[in-house]
């Protein structure tokens, strides 16, 4: 459960108890309680909306300072991703395979893509155990699965080919870096099989 829903509950079992006690005042004829329990429950509800605001406020703003921050400490040579698969290590007799799209995301995707092509779909439910936030790696439903908490926002993601699964791909390049790593032992595929780094752009 999230923040925002715990604040939720907490405010509709308090007004549900409240409003109890106030129609047992009123039965009892006990008017000055009804009236304190009635002006004291009338401002709850808008001030949840303006907690709920302000804690959305504030982690756009940590968001955004965030991606301030990855893209001065990414800005310069290292900016895209080059994953190569070597095929032979896995014992397949498949020429070595390197992917390097126009970003990390892109090319996460197409990384996933390249599995699942190769070693078939039913790979991909096994990525789901890859932490990514309060998420999985990978999804179905991304609109429900790739969810900011907090915000509401919809995080960064990629459709994997034509598989029906997405790959969350709303994170930092190095954490990019260890969720393939992840991906090569948790799918047993050994050391040598899977080299991924960090390369510069092109220059124009």
């Amino acid at each position: 459960m999230s923040e925002l829903q715990e604040w939720r509950e907490q405010t509709q079992n308090l007004t549900l108890r409240v409003r109890e006690a106030i129609a047992d005042a009123a039965i009892e004829g006990n008017l000055t309680m009804v009236q304190t329990l009635t002006e004291t429950l009338s401002p709850l509800q808008g001030m949840l909306d303006t907690l709920i605001d302000s804690r959305r406020c504030w982690q756009r703003q940590m968001d955004a300072i965030q991606s301030h921050l990855s893209s001065a400490t990414t800005r310069g040579a290292v900016t895209r991703l080059q994953i190569i698969i070597n095929w032979r290590a896995t014992g397949r007799s498949l020429e070595p395979l390197t992917l390097q799209e126009s970003t990390a995301a892109k090319t996460l995707a197409k990384f996933m893509d390249a599995l699942a092509r190769v070693l078939g779909t039913d790979i991909l439910p096994k990525l789901k155990v890859v932490p990514v936030g309060n998420a999985g790696l990978v999804s179905r439903q991304p609109e429900l699965d790739f969810v900011n908490p907090v915000t509401g926002d919809i995080y960064g993601h990629q459709p994997i080919g034509v598989t029906g699964w997405f790959v969350h791909t709303h994170t930092a390049n190095s954490t990019k870096l260890e969720q393939i790593e992840k991906v090569r032992a948790l799918l047993s595929l050994p050391f040598g099989t899977v080299t991924a780094k960090m390369i510069p752009n092109p220059t124009n």
